[in-house]
């Protein structure tokens, strides 16, 4: 009995210990940084100003792939572009999911080796030590402050463009009273030319009246004082 509990023994350390290479490499294969932009960072994607807090997402999702489940998120993410802090939540939040992911593959791939340690016989559930329950509570925390990041990153979002809409609407109503103003501008110096042309043109058909006027005047003259000289003759 202790020879078969020794043999047990012995396969349990050399499974544990060849544990991490394969552990990893089945986590790197199925957490990849394609992750990033068709899930983890996708809902950023329209979020303005445009694309500037989705590459910061990117950022923060590439890093810790980069790094696993050891990514220093808060180092990866502390040089960003503004508009701060808009841009530092969204890669936190894309570098603590990506770590997540790898933390959650590496915990799920090791209790599955932890499970089938010899063939045929099922080794008894390891309790979780101390610090693996320190690790999921400080995980949980993590996920709620990302999660909390992201809504506040969302609700900032969304002021910006609200703010960014209204000042677009003002823009364009200001354009729209200087181009109205303008418009009756012109026409009031349109309207001042053709009442002056106007003011002009009946100028000049007074003075041409008054000319004719005291022509027919002068010409009706003439004729009484031609027939004024005609009677005086005949008298003679």
């Amino acid at each position: 009995m202790n020879i078969i509990k020794g043999c047990f023994k012995t396969l349990w350390l050399v499974v544990f210990l060849g544990l991490p290479a394969s552990t990893q490499a089945n986590c790197e294969k199925s957490v990849n940084v394609q992750l990033c932009a068709q899930q983890i960072c996708a809902s950023y994607r329209r979020q303005r100003p445009m694309p500037v807090i989705f590459q910061a997402c990117m950022k923060g999702c590439e890093a810790a792939h980069r790094q696993k489940s050891s990514a220093n998120c808060n180092s990866a993410c502390s040089r960003l572009p503004t508009p701060r802090p808009t841009t530092t939540n969204a890669c936190t939040q894309g570098c603590y999911i990506m770590r997540d992911r790898f933390q959650t593959c590496l915990s799920g791939q090791s209790q599955i080796k932890a499970d089938g340690v010899v063939e045929g016989t099922k080794s008894p559930k390891p309790e979780i030590p101390d610090d693996d329950l320190s690790t999921k509570r400080r995980l949980a925390v993590e996920k709620e402050a990302a999660e909390a990041a992201q809504a506040k990153a969302l609700e900032e979002a969304e002021k910006q463009s609200t703010k960014q809409d209204a000042l677009e609407a003002e823009k364009r109503q200001i354009e729209e009273e200087k181009r109205a103003i303008e418009a009756a501008a012109a026409a009031a110096a349109k309207a001042a030319v053709e009442n002056q042309a106007a003011e002009e043109k009946k100028n000049e058909n007074d003075t041409a009246e008054r000319a004719a006027a005291e022509a027919e005047a002068i010409a009706e003259a003439a004729a009484l004082a031609e027939k004024s000289a005609e009677r005086s003759d005949g008298a003679q």
